[in-house]
């Protein structure tokens, strides 16, 4: 099956970052507001850029990035006024954008809130995607296994079915698939992108056949391994 039929054409491009983003925030105060308020989780992610992506790993950039998607506060904070009960919830994420307020104020739309934005949802839900570089010259893939968002150096597609996908991806058989039918077409051409790829195959497992079965599973544990030797 194609790869981008196999994700069913869900491929998502990652935030666009500005340079100087209120939204990013940096590696000792995100620790702080964790280790303080460890509630504040579901809106920190680890930041990713693409040239920092390898097999199963991501180079560290050192941020984070706040992501409170618009509608959020309104449907925590009830009937209290959103801003006043952000502060009494969260003072440390408070405390950091009211200092940003006046750049993001003038970001926001009429009657949106500033210290909200806009977002794709894919990139709200924890874990359950896969992150490649938007631009590469050979082909690595990142099995988010947390909270992780890519900058729009990134592309991403979903993994419900678990790190399958990411195996097969970030197998020797795809480097060499790619290596002698893509790459080998344009040998002038260093960089490469979600088009060149789109149309790789994966096998899709039939859960009927036993063989099948294990095959699937020996793969995820394989890449389960995989991951734990690169986070030790």
């Amino acid at each position: 099956t194609p790869l981008e039929d196999f994700v069913m054409g869900q491929v998502h491009t990652g935030i666009p970052v500005p340079e100087d983003d209120p939204f990013v925030i940096g590696e000792i105060p995100a620790r702080e507001w964790l280790k303080r308020d460890p509630q504040c989780r579901p809106l920190l992610r680890r930041l990713v850029s693409g040239t920092g992506i390898g097999r199963y790993h991501a180079r560290s950039s050192g941020c984070w990035y706040l992501l409170i998607p618009r509608g959020w506060t309104a449907g925590k904070s009830g009937a209290e006024q959103p801003w006043r009960w952000l502060k009494r919830r969260h003072p440390l994420i408070a405390r950091h954008l009211q200092a940003c307020a006046e750049v993001l104020k003038e970001r926001a739309g009429t009657g949106e809130l500033w210290w909200e934005r806009d977002s794709d949802a894919f990139w709200q839900e924890p874990g359950k995607k896969i992150l490649f570089a938007a631009r590469f010259c050979s082909p690595a893939f990142l099995y988010d296994t947390g909270r992780v968002a890519g900058d729009d150096t990134t592309m991403a597609v979903p993994s419900a079915s678990g790190p399958y996908l990411a195996g097969i991806l970030n197998s020797r058989l795809i480097s060499f698939v790619f290596g002698c039918t893509i790459a080998a077409t344009v040998p002038e051409r260093k960089w490469f992108s979600w088009e060149d790829i789109r149309n790789l195959p994966v096998y899709t497992p039939d859960f009927v056949r036993p063989e099948d079965r294990d095959r699937h599973v020996r793969i995820e544990q394989l890449v389960q391994r995989r991951i734990s030797l690169e986070q030790n």
